[in-house]
This record gives C-alpha cells, structure tokens and sequence, in this order.
C-alpha cells in the first residue's frame, strides 16, 4: 500500500502589497487586505515598519499661551554662502521657529494662530547679498517673510526697495525670481487663480523682493482656484481644483501658458511631491501621478481608503511626502471621523504597488530634510508642537519604548507604581499609549503630562484600565494577516496540521500567531506566542565567540494547529495573522508552509 503524506503548501516570496478589499477572492496569494504598520520588503519579505524619534523634547507654543499648537510648515534650511548652517524653520501656532537639534528660538510671533493656515517656503539669493541666501514664507493671511538663518525674521516688504510685495498662499523658486500663486486680494474677483512673479533687475540681477510681473492660470469657476505650484524638469506646472497648467518661464515674458488637463487637479495642496520624473497628488477622484504629459489614476485599489473611510470635509488637508531613500509616496489622512491625519497609505515607486497603512501616529505636517549622513529623509510634525525623523528606532515617537502593567487607573490616567516615566524636558507629552490587553484592549490615548509613575491623558477611555490590563508606550500595532486560502478546493473539507514560518533574526521578539479557520472572528481565532529569539544572536541571551556575527540568522519555527472549544481544525478555508504591538520588538517574516490535509465533503 503506498504512504500518504499530507500537502505542504508554500508561501516563499511576499509581494502585490495591499488592497483594500472585502472579497478574499479578489486577493492574489500573497496580497493583504487586512494589516497595519508592516511593509512588503524588495528581497520578498514581511517587515514590521520601523517608528520615529523627536528631535527636541520641548514643544512649540503661541506666545499668548500654554496651549499645545500644531507644526503647520516646516522648510530644512541649508543655507548656503555668508554664515553657512543648516536648521529648522518651523511654523507653529503664531509664530515661526529657528529649531535645532538641541535648542529652539522663536524668530517672528505674532502670525495667524489657525491650525489649518500652513506655510508654504522657498530658499532664494538674499537680495541684500549675491553670496548669500534666504528663506522666504507664506501662509496666505500674513504678508510674506525673508529669514536668512540668524536673528529674526523679517517681512519682505522691509528689504530696502521692496516693492507690491503680494500675499498668497502658495511660493515656489525657480531661476532666481519668487512665483507668489493664489493672491489674497479682497478688490480682485480672479486673484485666487493669479500669480505674481519677481523681477530680473535691469542690471540683469535677480530682485526677489519686487513683484512687478503677475499672470492669471485659468480662471473659469469649474476649474477652481489655484491650489498647488510646482516644478518638473524646468517648467512649472499650475494645480487648480479641477485643471493643469504647463508656464514654461521666459526672460520677462508670462505669457507661455498652456493648460495640459482638464477635469483633473488638486484636491489637497499638501499632499503634492515631486519624485524627480514625475508629481503625484491626491484628486476628487483618488491619487494621481503626472508626468508632465499624461495622468494615471494609481489608487484603484485603495481608494475607498479616500473616498469612503475617511473624513471627506477634512481631506482637503491630508499631507504627503516623497520618501526619497525608499521610493514610497506617503500620504497621511483623516480616517473615520478624525479631524487629525491619523492614517497613512504608501505607494512603493519600487514594485508600483500600495504599502500597508501606517497607524499610531497624528501628522500634521510632513517634509524632507538633509540627515547626517546627507541623504534627504522624512520628517514630520504633530498636532502638540513636536518634531519627529521618521524611519528610525524601533518605537513609535521614542527611542527606548517601554511595556507595563496598569497598577491602577481612572477616567483620564494610568498608574504603573514600578516605573520611573521620563520627566526631562517635557517629558512623556505628546506620546501615544496604546491597550494591547485586558481590559480597554485596543484603545488609544495621547499623553499630556506625567510623574515618575502616573500618565495623564488627553481624552478619558471608554473602559477604564484596571490590574488586567497591559499597555505599550512607544509601541507600533504591526500586523499582517493573508488572505483566506482555500487551496483550490473549495467545496473540500481539510484537517489543518501544523505551520512551519521562516523569520530573519530581528533581535528580542515575540511573534503573535493566529490561525483563523472559515472566517471565524480574531477574538476566537487560536492565537500562539512564539519567541523568536532563543535561537537568534540577541545582546545578553548568548556569549561572546559562541556565535559569528555579522550575518543574519534564519529563525524557524513550527506550531501544530490544535482544537479549542471557539475554533475547530477542520474547515474550508484557513488565514494566518503574525503580529506583535509592543515595544522594542520587531519582526521580518521571510515564508511560510502549510500542512493541510484533505478528508473531503462533510
């Protein structure tokens, strides 16, 4: 008689991303439609995304208050000639910033205080030095600033001969001339779609404090209002609401003006990036990449993300960014009801397909700098005044993350009587804390002061904390959950053994298995917790010349499928979700194997 051996079925190389779908038919092998906070890496594996860090521990304020202010612009200032640096200007509350790695220096107050009033900058020659540079800004409410790295900031109308110096909302350089787009001009009906541009001097020197040369970009009411100017190769392209425009700027001359689309254009001014050959921005319609010539509509498959899920009157100031050093278009939105950008949807311009959704974080505003290492990487700004580099660390906000058990608790605090919270500076403010056990399982609050051992909170939970339950501070909610295979035998039923996985050795981690048989609920899916690092060159787990370092070791583990009174092991379909949300532990899933047997029809 021959030996029968179960199947093994091989999941070996990750890709097609995610797709927001609730049909698991629609889902190729390897897609998600359900997974947060990981990413679909370029050698074919799982990774549990890295977090951020702040850059300095003291918020930004108005001067007329204590009360916590959004970042509403940020520009990396690398100034060059005169007295070389490179810093931070940063707009927050009524006020502009001089911020560094270690200090902060308030340089103009007295600005509009509106959390939805962003600031939009350029670094041009300063008019008053041909060596050197300045930085120009505007928010489309305050006249226009000049900032030349040291002192404070001035308004362009005080540089000696600044003349017709136009408030706007929207600033771009481009061959030593100023474009100033969308005019705030209470006398001009079509100002909101005109453009003022600085002069060439008749010496043939640049004057970028006189604007003596304007233009209108369209101006018929369906196409909207000029909503976003920027460069591609060396003509400047004109987003309204509901158009494209193509000015290929001229010595004096403005009229070289062509609309390029119609019925297509920007629908959040901030959410427009430039990838180098091409922009990419969010429309009515969904996100869109131009390249000059032709649109592609290239969230097909997240749009309900946008259009659906998110909340529509506040879209208008979802943020986006370029990820120059990993190719990712990152677009940061509204979700649910929030009125804070609380979610985040990333293309990757590697495999041209759409990253997890990035939670746990709210981004009021988002941008690139010049790290150390001069390579340009994202930075971002929330809604209590801080600063954060994205893409580093293992937490979310805070270099060391830390996991507890709640002591005790009321409506709005958390009390862990062995910690010892860090109280430097402004502390713990601002940092999220998230429930990833026992009572309140899976609520969210936001930190706005703390002892050495009680948090206080933004907002009151909705269940109280008590002894049961566990919280991370710092610690991303990573995820990933396959599709519902069926092994192509739907109508069979299959007895389901044991699932082998192949991890890359991340350091100390516990890796969350469910297994989830016939689409039964994650709360009576059979979870397993593996560790994932017995096995694995960790710092104190192992001793020095036992182990060659410098390699990655390949971890593997296998877990037999078990009965449970909620969730039997034979059934049509079966689902795999690895996860971890607590701190410092992250996780790289390389494949994993199946062994099903079938039993046939019952």
């Amino acid at each position: 008689m021959p030996l029968f051996f179960p199947k093994s079925y091989s999941v070996l190389n990750f890709k097609g991303g995610f797709k927001y779908t609730s049909d698991y038919t629609d889902l190729s092998d390897t897609e998600t439609a359900d997974a947060l906070n990981v990413e679909y890496g370029p050698d074919g594996d799982i990774t549990s995304r890295k977090g951020s860090t702040r850059i300095l521990n003291e918020e930004l304020l108005s001067t007329t208050g204590t009360t916590s202010r959004p970042i509403t612009g940020h520009i990396y200032f690398n100034k060059l000639g005169g007295a070389s640096s490179t810093l931070h200007v940063i707009a927050a509350g009524n006020s502009l910033f001089d911020y560094r790695e270690t200090s902060k220096t308030r340089i103009l107050s007295g600005l509009e205080d509106d959390s939805n009033t962003f600031w939009s900058f350029a670094q041009l020659q300063d008019p008053r030095s041909a060596s050197d540079d300045v930085i120009f800004g505007v928010n489309g409410v305050n006249a226009p600033i000049a900032y030349n790295g040291s002192g404070t900031a001035i308004y362009v109308s005080a540089i000696t001969s600044a003349t017709q110096v136009p408030i706007g909302k929207h600033i771009l350089g481009h061959q030593n001339r100023i474009y100033i787009a969308n005019i705030v001009d209470s006398t001009d009906a079509d100002s909101p779609v005109k453009v003022f541009r600085s002069e060439v001097g008749t010496d043939g020197a640049p004057n970028p404090h006189r604007f003596t040369e304007s233009f209108f970009v369209g101006g018929s009411s369906p196409e909207g209002v000029i909503q976003g100017q920027m460069l591609l190769r060396d003509s400047i392209y004109y987003y309204l609401e509901n158009a494209i425009y193509r000015f290929n700027p001229g010595i004096g001359d403005t009229s070289n003006l062509t609309k390029v689309k119609g019925n297509i254009g920007l629908m959040a001014p901030n959410s427009l990036v430039n990838t180098g050959n091409n922009h990419l921005f969010l429309s009515q319609r969904g996100v869109y990449s131009f390249d000059g010539t032709n649109v592609v509509h290239i969230s097909e498959k997240v749009d309900t993300l946008f259009l659906d899920q998110s909340n529509r009157s506040q879209l208008k100031y979802a943020k986006g960014v370029y990820d120059f050093a990993r190719n990712l278009y990152i677009l940061y939105f509204p979700y649910g009801g929030s009125n804070r950008n609380d979610y985040a949807i990333a293309f990757d311009m590697r495999s041209l397909t759409w990253q997890p959704p990035i939670t746990g974080r709210q981004v009021s505003f988002i941008s690139n700098y010049m790290d150390s290492n001069f390579k340009r990487s994202v930075i971002y700004g929330d809604y209590f005044g801080y600063l954060y580099k994205d893409n580093n660390g293992l937490n979310d906000g805070i270099e060391s993350g830390e996991n507890h058990t709640v002591a005790a608790a009321t409506t709005n605090t958390i009390t862990v009587t062995s910690a010892t919270f860090d109280q430097t500076n402004d502390g713990l403010k601002g940092q999220r804390v998230k429930i990833y056990d026992g009572t309140a399982d899976g609520e969210e609050n936001t930190i706005i002061s703390n002892t050495s051992a009680v948090l206080t909170f933004e907002n009151n939970w909705v269940n109280t904390p008590d002894t049961t339950s566990k919280f991370t501070l710092g610690g991303i909610n990573k995820y990933w959950r396959s599709k519902d295979y069926s092994f192509n035998a739907e109508d069979l039923t299959k007895l389901f053994k044991e699932l082998n996985i192949r991890c890359r050795e991340e350091g100390r981690v516990n890796l969350d298995v469910h297994y989830i048989i016939d689409f039964n609920l994650i709360e009576r899916a059979t979870l397993k917790q593996l560790e994932m690092f017995k096995k694995g060159a960790v710092w104190d787990e192992i001793k020095w010349g036992e182990f060659r370092w410098g390699g990655f070791k390949i971890i593997r583990k296998k877990m037999f499928f078990r009965n449970t009174p909620e969730q039997k092991i034979y059934g049509h379909h079966i689902a795999i979700r690895f996860s971890n949300e607590r701190a410092q532990e992250r996780f790289k899933v390389n494949g994993f194997d199946m062994v099903v047997k079938e039993v046939g029809r019952r």
